[in-house]
């Protein structure tokens, strides 16, 4: 976009491509602008606060909601989990996309919870203002997303008058609608059906079909949330399932309405997280794991639930079960981690060996100590000790071995190479050539 001066086209190697969403690379290249230079710096800084935000927000949102020990423990989980901390550092669309849902859905948490009609208005205005930019972010579905989820969420407590409320929804669609046409517009008027085809059916639609990856959808959503995984193993959650649906026997707006108001407040909020973590879940497997933002968007309501879990585990003595499990798993795979790269040239093969070689005693540090504190402390029905071992443990990984993680995990992908050569090319003043150009990285970007 700097290169070409055109902020409307996206662009790759001086090609125009329609498969993509403009958002993140407005928010981008106005970030590189402000600074007035392309870096790591003016490049990334954009996305991580956002990031950033989405914890912050969390707080402030559901503290007046629920009391002030549960958010911040809901806030700490969100913000230490490993997806986070990844994909905040790499910075991605996925993370930034993620972000943006996060965020309308605690708005609506807000204004289903919130009884000062003037309030709910704003809280709506916001709702739209962020499925528009779900919308200039990661596509229909995005806003699909987000419009399923608080669809659904006001059903189960009985609301559903509120959504079509023209107090609500007037100001919220004018400025939707001011925020997403134009752009749509303009690539209409320039490119017409070529990009209806390539971007509005390809790229919403057809990418879409069947159902790819479901197993890695899972998997994948169990690395994101390390180490705060494994609370549900020691949860009946086949019984939570049976009473969450049998909620809706009774399907009568009026009947949902009572049955909302007889719950308590904490039961309310974990309903509605179970509901946005289903929803989530139902959007990954159908579009797979590929799509690596509705992952990052599970791990919001999967905070909040398990957040339950450890606040009542530390206040009222609760969930010791749940939270055994919790704590064991992910800290008995540390240690062995430690161990493995203690011992790492004869067990490892030489890849991981030489991405972790100079981290030994770090990762001995982090995976061994810190796990075998959690694991006795919770043996010894320790409360706050392994919540603050796991904090303590994924603030030292984020900090010690995040840059030899972002490099193991591009080692193969092509990205390394491109910027040492680049680099030895800028060194010796010669140009950077490419006899089979890629679109996956820009020879333009890295000479």
């Amino acid at each position: 976009m700097l290169n070409y001066s055109d902020w409307i086209n996206i662009k790759i190697n001086g090609e125009d491509v329609f498969g993509l969403s403009p958002l993140f690379f407005w928010i981008t290249n106005l970030s590189c602008v402000l600074f007035g230079k392309i870096n790591m710096i003016s490049t990334r800084l954009p996305i991580s606060i956002i990031s950033t935000l989405v914890v912050i927000l969390t707080y402030f949102r559901l503290r007046n909601t629920l009391t002030k020990t549960y958010s911040f423990i809901i806030a700490l989980i969100l913000s230490t989990c490993l997806g986070t901390l990844i994909f905040g550092r790499i910075a991605t669309n996925d993370m930034m996309s993620a972000a943006i849902i996060i965020m309308a859905i605690l708005l609506c948490y807000s204004a289903i919870f919130s009884t000062n009609q003037n309030k709910i208005a704003i809280y709506w205005i916001g709702i739209y203002f962020l499925a528009a930019l779900s919308l200039l972010s990661c596509g229909l579905f995005g806003l699909f997303i987000i419009g399923f989820s608080v669809l659904t969420m006001h059903i189960f407590s009985g609301n559903l008058k509120e959504i079509f409320k023209p107090k609500n929804f007037l100001p919220g669609l004018i400025l939707f609608l001011i925020l997403v046409l134009p752009w749509s517009a303009i690539m209409i008027y320039k490119h017409k059906m070529l990009f209806v085809k390539e971007y509005l059916y390809a790229y919403n639609f057809l990418k879409y079909v069947g159902f790819k990856g479901y197993l890695w959808v899972f998997i994948f959503a169990i690395f994101c949330f390390l180490p705060w995984s494994f609370w549900i193993l020691g949860t009946k959650a086949k019984d939570s399932f049976i009473s969450f649906i049998s909620y809706f026997k009774d399907n009568s707006q009026d009947k949902l309405h009572q049955k909302w108001y007889k719950l308590r407040k904490i039961d309310k909020f974990i309903s509605l997280n179970t509901i946005v973590f289903f929803t989530a879940l139902f959007f990954a497997i159908l579009y797979g794991s590929k799509y690596t933002f509705l992952i990052l968007f599970m791990v919001f309501p999967a905070s909040c639930i398990a957040g339950r879990y450890w606040y009542e585990y530390i206040i009222k003595k609760q969930h010791d079960r749940s939270i055994f499990f919790a704590t064991i798993i992910p800290n008995l795979a540390l240690i062995v981690c430690s161990l493995l790269g203690l011992f790492g040239h004869n067990v490892l093969n030489e890849w991981i060996s030489q991405g972790f070689s100079n981290l030994i005693i770090p990762l001995i540090a982090i995976f061994f100590v810190i796990p075998v504190i959690s694991i006795f402390a919770v043996l010894l029905k320790g409360r706050i000790v392994p919540f603050v071992a796991n904090i303590i443990l994924m603030i030292s990984l984020s900090f010690v071995l995040a840059p030899s993680v972002f490099n193991f995990m591009t080692a193969n992908g092509g990205e390394n190479d491109l910027i040492t050569f680049a680099n030895i090319a800028k060194d010796d003043e010669v140009t950077l050539t490419a006899y089979i150009p890629s679109k996956k990285y820009s020879l333009i970007y890295y000479y």
